[in-house]
C-alpha cells in the first residue's frame, strides 16, 4: 500500500489511490511494521489513515511487540490473560 502511494504521489494520481484505499467499507492492513516506514511512508499512512476515520473501519496486524510490553491495551505478555 505505501509503495503504491509513493508511487501516485510521483505521478499526480495521490487523490485517486487515498480514495483507493478509503472507498472500502472495511480495509485491512497486515504485518503493518514488518518494513520501516520513512517520513514519506508515514506520512501518507496517516493520510489514508485519517481519512479512513470518516468513511470505514480499519484492522491493522502486526507481529512488533509494542514499547511497553503490551499485547493488548491493558495486557502485558506473560500476564497469564492471553
Amino acid at each position: 500500500m505505501i509503495n503504491r502511494l509513493v508511487a501516485a504521489k510521483s505521478d499526480h494520481s495521490l487523490e485517486r489511490a487515498l480514495r483507493r484505499y478509503c472507498s472500502p467499507r472495511l480495509l485491512i492492513i497486515d504485518e503493518l511494521g514488518y518494513l520501516p516506514l520513512d517520513k514519506e511512508g508515514r506520512d501518507l499512512f496517516f493520510q489514508v489513515i485519517s481519512k479512513r476515520s470518516q468513511t470505514g473501519s480499519v484492522i491493522l496486524t502486526t507481529n512488533k511487540a509494542s514499547e511497553t510490553g503490551e499485547r493488548c491495551p491493558g495486557q502485558r505478555s506473560g500476564d497469564g490473560n492471553s
